[in-house]
C-alpha cells in the first residue's frame, strides 16, 4: 500500500489553503464529518470520477474500525491535552519539587500525538487511494461525471447532513468545492 500517493499530495495542498482546514474542522467537530474523506470525495472529482453511493458505504464501512479505533482516539488525547491549563499537575513531584504539569506534558506529548495522528490519517488515505484502486478495477465501475452540477462532495454532505435542505446541502457543496478549486489553481 503506497502511502505516498496523488491523493495524498493532493490533499496536503488543498488542507493547506486559506479556509480549508477550518472548514473542514468545523464539519468535523460540529456534524461528525470526515476530512480525509471529504478530501478523497474532493480529489475524486479533481480526477472526474464520479462518486457512487455503494463505493461510498464500501469506502466509509471499511475506515470505520481504524477512524474510530485508532484516528479519533489519538485526536481526543491530543485535544484533552490541549485543553487542560498549564498548571494542572499530573504527577507528584517524587525527587524534585516540580511536579508533571500539563504545560510540560503539552510541549513533549502534542507534537509526538498530532505526528501519530497524521501518520494514521496518511494510512486511512492510503487505504482509500487502494479501494479506489481495487474498484476502477472491476469491469465497468469507472463513471465520470455527466452533470455539471453532480458533486462528489454533496454525495457525501447529504450523509453528514442528513435531515438538511437539500438546497442548503448543496450550498455546503459549493463553498467547499470553491475553497478547493482556489487551492487547485495555484
Amino acid at each position: 500500500m503506497s502511502r505516498d500517493n496523488e491523493f495524498w499530495r493532493y490533499s496536503l495542498q488543498v488542507y493547506a489553503q486559506q479556509g480549508v482546514s477550518e472548514l473542514a474542522l468545523n464539519w468535523q467537530n460540529q456534524y461528525g464529518a470526515n476530512v480525509n474523506v471529504l478530501l478523497w470525495c474532493s480529489w475524486l472529482e479533481s480526477q472526474d470520477i464520479a462518486l457512487t453511493e455503494n463505493l461510498l458505504s464500501s469506502a466509509l464501512l471499511g475506515i470505520e474500525a481504524w477512524d474510530t479505533g485508532i484516528i479519533k482516539p489519538l485526536r481526543a488525547v491530543r485535544e484533552t491535552i490541549a485543553g487542560l491549563p498549564a498548571n494542572t499537575n499530573f504527577l507528584p513531584a517524587i525527587d524534585s519539587d516540580t511536579p508533571i504539569a500539563a504545560g510540560r506534558v503539552e510541549k513533549s506529548l502534542r507534537p509526538l500525538l498530532l505526528a501519530a495522528e497524521l501518520d494514521a490519517e496518511q494510512s486511512l488515505q492510503a487505504w482509500l487511494y487502494e479501494r479506489l484502486v481495487a474498484y476502477l478495477a472491476e469491469p465497468g465501475s469507472l463513471q465520470r461525471h455527466t452533470d455539471a452540477e453532480c458533486s462528489n462532495v454533496a454525495v457525501y454532505l447529504r450523509r453528514v447532513f442528513a435531515g438538511e435542505d437539500s438546497a442548503e446541502v448543496s450550498n455546503k457543496a459549493a463553498q467547499w468545492k470553491k475553497l478547493c478549486a482556489m487551492s487547485e489553481a495555484l
